[in-house]
């Protein structure tokens, strides 16, 4: 090996070159790397107070802090209902489970988009009891 870099001058200065080029790089891609994972988790933390307000308010201030776009048809929020939600630095799901609590609403979260619908009413079976005899003529 000391052979080849005798015979060709700067050869061995290309090669050093060569490796701390490489070295740079991947540091700077790292460093990226962990910036962005960095950014991302601590972006999603909800932080609200807000009293007496409409539930489309609400739903912009998390959308503001948070990034999810929300989609829902105008009739399923009511616009005379008034919600008071105080959160700090809580999850997307945490603050959504209290704004809803005692809402007949519901949410499906998928990526970065939240829809927004209107809790399905389940009528419970009332218990019929049935007396007779069955005959077959």
């Amino acid at each position: 090996m000391y052979k080849n870099y005798t015979k060709k001058p700067g050869a061995l200065k290309r090669a050093c070159h060569k490796a701390l080029l490489i070295m740079r790089l991947t540091t700077v891609l790292l460093l990226a790397c962990f910036l962005q994972v960095s950014a991302s988790t601590f972006g999603q933390l909800i932080t609200i107070n807000q009293q007496n307000a409409q539930i489309e308010s609400v739903l912009k201030e998390i959308r503001k802090q948070s990034g999810y776009d929300f989609f829902y048809k105008e009739k399923v929020l009511p616009q005379s209902l008034r919600v008071n939600l105080s959160v700090v630095n809580v999850t997307v799901e945490e603050a959504l489970d209290k704004l809803m609590t005692n809402l007949p609403l519901t949410y499906e979260i998928n990526g970065k988009k939240v829809g927004i619908k209107a809790k399905r009413v389940t009528v419970a079976a009332m218990a019929i009891e049935v007396r007779g005899v069955v005959k077959d003529e």
